[in-house]
């Protein structure tokens, strides 16, 4: 093998994997069900801790608005139920819908829109009781 060559093998097949990710990611977003599950145990270390309890915004050090989902599981959902972010059972009425749709307010969280299937399995979980499971 000439000098050079396995660094050009190696750029290529990098090149090809970036270039299949999307194709990879995307195939198992297709259709139309949702096969996540619509509980609070899901959504909290799935969505909420990697998306909200962050540095910049609702951590144990920042708060936020006096907000904190950094601390527990379970702090995070009393934060949401006592502070009616959530109207357990109307996700319409749901101020927290509200904010990651950016509807009358700033968008939550600030930085980047949640994807829409993220914001329907919260709302979906609101609408089923918006219970601490």
């Amino acid at each position: 093998m000439r000098p050079g060559n396995s660094l050009t093998w190696i750029l290529r097949a990098v090149g090809a994997l970036a270039a299949l990710a999307p194709l990879a990611m995307s195939a198992g977003c297709g259709g139309d069900t949702d096969d996540r599950p619509q509980k609070f145990s899901f959504i909290y270390p799935a969505i909420i801790e990697p998306s909200c309890a962050t540095a910049s915004c609702h951590s144990n050090y920042t708060r936020e608005a006096g907000v904190n989902f950094g601390l527990s599981e379970d702090e995070a959902y009393y934060q949401l139920d006592a502070r009616h972010f959530i109207i357990k059972g109307d996700s319409t009425d749901s101020e927290i819908m509200y904010l990651m749709r950016a509807q009358g307010a700033r968008r939550m969280p600030p930085d980047f829109a949640l994807p829409e299937a993220d914001i329907d399995l919260i709302g979906k979980w609101i609408d089923n009781g918006g219970t601490e499971n």
